[in-house]
């Protein structure tokens, strides 16, 4: 039998050691047409939609761009058979459709990418040319007012397997009024009506972007080994002069 017999120092560097692998192990993001998202904002969340079975299909994009499981409709409750799909198509009918994204434990507005909500959009076509039903929704957060996509900050066509449009809020902006270090607890989408058939947005994904230099991969390893190893000079100096 092995007996491994662990100094004062050496505990205290494990528990950084593991504790610096838990903190990485808790980031969870994805890239997707320049903007990064980090996944365990979806912690608890949920999706409430107004629309039928037939209003949520399943794509490959979601898992061309890592956001299987996290897509708007497989989110959905409650969900439509064994696989809820990835697409709530919200219809382009007289009839106003909606769903509202409920986060478990919110998200806080920030500074940099983390003050932008991004919404994206299937396409109708397979190509880098926006099209209507881009911004044929409105879009609410904390039941707050309705503002339409056209008053969005981008619009972006990002081609990832299949193409989409990307549409970012600035939720600081006059359009919304938070400030940051508000917390964003539900996001409301509708489609706008009067469009004809462009009123139908197809929506897959939808989320909080991210400041990627907040999350660095090996910064904070990098970080936690540094004060480890200041510790444990610290330590042998101490021991040293006992």
């Amino acid at each position: 039998m092995l007996i491994v017999l662990m100094t004062p120092a050496t505990k205290l560097l494990a528990s950084i050691s593991v504790f610096g692998a838990t903190l990485v192990a808790q980031a969870v993001p994805v890239t997707i047409g320049g903007f990064t998202h980090e996944l365990n904002q979806f912690a608890g969340a949920s999706v409430t939609t107004t629309v039928s079975a037939g209003g949520v299909s399943g794509k490959v994009w979601d898992n061309a761009v890592g956001v299987d499981q996290y897509t708007l409709g497989e989110l959905a409750t409650p969900q439509f058979g064994f696989d809820p799909g990835d697409t709530i198509a919200l219809g382009n009918s007289t009839l106003q459709q909606s769903l509202t994204l409920t986060y478990g434990a919110g998200f806080t507005v920030g500074t940099g990418a983390e003050k932008y909500f991004v919404v994206y959009e299937l396409k109708s076509a397979n190509n880098l040319t926006p099209d209507a039903e881009g911004t044929a929704f409105q879009i609410s957060f904390n039941g707050g007012s309705w503002v339409s996509a056209v008053n969005n900050n981008f619009l972006n066509v990002i081609a990832v397997n299949e193409y989409h449009h990307q549409v970012g809020f600035d939720l600081t902006s006059a359009n919304f009024g938070f400030n940051v270090g508000d917390v964003i607890n539900t996001v409301s989408i509708r489609n706008t009506l009067g469009l004809g058939d462009s009123s139908d947005p197809d929506l897959t994904f939808a989320g909080q972007a991210m400041n990627t230099s907040s999350v660095p991969e090996g910064g904070n390893t990098a970080l936690l080994l540094l004060a480890a190893t200041g510790c444990l000079i610290f330590l042998r100096k101490r021991f040293a002069a006992q």
